[in-house]
């Protein structure tokens, strides 16, 4: 692939022109959209939507799980039958072009989920995810094509039954 395909002049840290600066923003921009349809993707358990975030041959490797974006997405589908409220967002985007058409992507991900029906009565789970992925730009999309998470902390607590004034839900203390 030719370098002005991609993200021209955006490896490296040495002069960039004005155009080259904009287009690596542009590019910034169309990653982080990605990480926001991930997590679009896995609250409203919608397949299709995940699917513009993987390439077809990417690994997803969580620790436990390091395996492709179709058998992920089932694991996903299978493990949000148990939870009825879940919230994920993506912070602290940092993004390095290591090649034109490649860029090392670090993130934070923040996961609530309410889960009503556990042997000890509703629980509400709070996992502080990093993730570390490698981007590729193939047929002018820009998708994960290798993902390591590590948790970096987890924490549960019984939910509490109680309704706030406002609606929603109250955390019991932990």
């Amino acid at each position: 692939m030719k370098q002005h395909e991609c993200a021209q002049g955006a490896s490296g840290s040495g002069h960039r022109t004005f155009v080259q600066k904009i287009a690596a923003m542009a590019i910034s921009s169309m990653i982080q959209d990605a990480l926001y349809r991930y997590c679009r993707a896995i609250d409203r358990q919608e397949r299709a939507l995940l699917g513009q975030v993987f390439h077809t041959d990417a690994v997803i490797d969580n620790g436990h799980f390091k395996r492709g974006p179709a058998d992920f997405s089932r694991m996903a589908t299978k493990r949000h039958t148990a939870i009825t409220q879940v919230s994920h967002m993506v912070a602290n985007v940092l993004i390095d072009f290591m090649e034109p058409c490649k860029a090392f992507v670090e993130s934070y991900r923040l996961a609530l989920e309410h889960r009503p029906h556990c042997d000890a009565g509703p629980l509400d789970r709070v996992a502080h995810v990093r993730y570390a992925d490698v981007f590729e730009r193939r047929a002018q999309a820009w998708r994960v094509a290798h993902r390591n998470a590590v948790i970096d902390h987890e924490m549960s607590c019984p939910a509490s039954t109680a309704t706030p004034a406002r609606g929603g839900r109250m955390l019991a203390a932990c």
